[in-house]
């Protein structure tokens, strides 16, 4: 959707495009947890009405906010 999409992309323990697969499945989530590329994905109330998300798989992990507009 315009206006919507993962921004501030933090990993550690996983390559760029497994990462960005995981923010980019964010999409239609309503705020719910997820899980995607093996990633557990929970989420957070950020301000402006964003979504804070923090998704782990072992030792690896990945925070994001996906912005709503």
């Amino acid at each position: 959707m315009p206006g919507h999409g993962a921004v501030d992309i933090r990993a550690g323990g996983v390559r760029c495009g497994p990462a960005k697969a995981v923010a980019a499945a964010a999409q239609g989530r309503g705020r719910q947890p997820y899980e995607a590329e093996g990633f557990a994905c929970e989420p957070a109330e950020a301000d402006g009405g964003d979504t804070a998300y923090t998704c782990t798989r072992g030792d690896a992990r990945l925070g994001f906010r996906y912005r709503t507009a």
